[in-house]
């Protein structure tokens, strides 16, 4: 179980776009003549510290890479908790928001009281 918020998520995308591209750093996989290794250098000049999801999505394209949506409600939030096996093509895996948690939590209060 580990909480991650989007700032997790900025934080680490740059080591995040290595892992996934890293064997093809001199490729392009734009629609424009950037190159993944391109986009790497423009994520590492960012500061991570103050850079906002919207800085990150301008260099990627799209918002993916620190989008946080709940399994539950779906909505998209600033932090979840993600709970079971790490992430992976078929790991048993959620992410929730604190509304949801607090639910979950609720009802397993509720089933455990005296009736």
């Amino acid at each position: 179980m580990k909480l991650i918020t989007q700032r997790d998520m900025i934080l680490g995308v740059a080591k995040r776009w290595f892992a996934q591209y890293g064997h093809a750093l001199h490729e392009s996989g734009f629609r424009d003549t950037h190159t993944f290794g391109n986009t790497l250098e423009r994520l590492r000049l960012l500061d991570l510290e103050t850079a906002s999801a919207k800085d990150v999505a301008d260099i990627i394209g799209n918002a993916s890479w620190t989008d946080l949506t709940c399994d539950e409600c779906q909505s998209h939030v600033d932090l979840v908790v993600q709970v079971g096996q790490e992430p992976d093509y078929e790991s048993a895996t959620a992410s929730l928001c604190k509304e949801c948690l607090a639910k979950a939590f609720g009802l397993s209060v509720m089933s455990a009281q005296p009736k």
